[in-house]
């Protein structure tokens, strides 16, 4: 069986949710999505305290606009508004303001591989279709098992009307994370080559 893949995803993006079994050697790394520029030392985030988390990641802004706006998820998903995909679809209940961006983080491979996650994770994206693909599942299996890192650690770009539906404090956190990156993640479909 076969994910499938739309938009400007790829088969690649998949690969991602089986990382701990690929990288066997490794118990820990830092995964950036190659959409991106790094702008800061990322050597203390390889080597931070996860808190007991299985990744650590950054608050995904995109979603929060989303859910706040009622954008409808794909039809394959049901159609249903952006915060009850995540409330439901994904089973994230009241942790649905706690979506993650998965194009920047510290994966605690050891973990993932202790718990047999990749192989429910991977069984899971084959079961069903899914908005996002690999990040709605990474959030569906990881919710409550995340540590956030500062938004500087992925920076994405949003356009006004987006923006105007981010909480005040999201507004704030993002604007401070656009003037001093450490990620700048050309997420969706701004990608620089084109």
């Amino acid at each position: 069986t076969t994910a499938k893949v739309y938009g400007y995803f790829s088969k690649e993006t998949l690969y991602r949710l089986n990382l701990a079994e690929v990288l066997k050697s490794r118990d820990r790394i830092l995964y950036i999505d190659a959409d991106g520029i790094v702008a800061k030392d990322i050597t203390p985030l390889a080597r931070m305290d996860l808190g007991g988390n299985i990744i650590a990641a950054v608050h995904d802004v995109a979603m929060e606009a989303f859910q706040n706006m009622k954008v409808p998820a794909l039809a394959q998903c049901g159609d249903m508004a952006a915060e009850t995909y995540c409330r439901v679809y994904l089973g994230m209940a009241e942790a649905h303001d706690r979506y993650f961006q998965a194009g920047f983080l510290v994966m605690d491979l050891a973990a993932l591989r202790r718990e047999g996650l990749c192989r429910s994770m991977v069984n899971d994206v084959l079961s069903r279709p899914y908005w996002f693909l690999d990040q709605d599942v990474l959030n569906k299996h990881l919710v409550g098992r995340v540590k956030f890192l500062d938004p500087q650690w992925n920076v994405v770009s949003l356009d006004a009307r987006h923006r105007s539906y981010l909480s005040n404090a999201t507004q704030v956190e993002l604007a401070r994370a656009q003037a001093d990156p450490g990620f700048i993640h050309f997420a969706g479909y701004g990608k620089p080559w084109n």
